[in-house]
């Protein structure tokens, strides 16, 4: 992400210009490049565009949550993004497992399973 220091009369600047894009994030003016589109999307593309539409989705309805919003927002300040875009990333990145343990789980309810995410 390239950050852009304007000077006072350009700091509201959003929109593409050429082949760049301007956005505000925080009140900071950040700079991109417009995507460029070479051919049909592909099967792959086509799949990680659907999960991606998919992560929105869950992205708007974990925010709507208050306890998820409380948790997502001093994360998202942390990092200095958004919590909508912490949410899209949560979604996308599957958790992994490290080691799941069932010795001491015997079938009843309340029997401990252990799991190192």
């Amino acid at each position: 992400m390239t950050k852009v220091f304007l000077q006072p009369g350009l700091r509201g600047l959003s929109g593409g210009m050429g082949d760049w894009v301007y956005s505000l994030r925080k009140g900071k003016t950040v700079l991109g490049m417009k995507a460029i589109k070479t051919a049909e999307p592909s099967q792959a593309q086509m799949a990680q565009q659907e999960r991606f539409k998919e992560a929105v989705l869950y992205a708007k309805s974990a925010l709507a949550d208050p306890a998820l919003r409380a948790f997502y927002g001093p994360i998202a300040e942390e990092r200095e993004i958004t919590a909508h875009a912490l949410a899209i990333g949560d979604f996308l990145r599957r958790p992994e497992f490290k080691y799941v343990d069932l010795f001491k789980y015997k079938g009843r309810v309340g029997d401990p399973i252990e799991i190192k995410a």
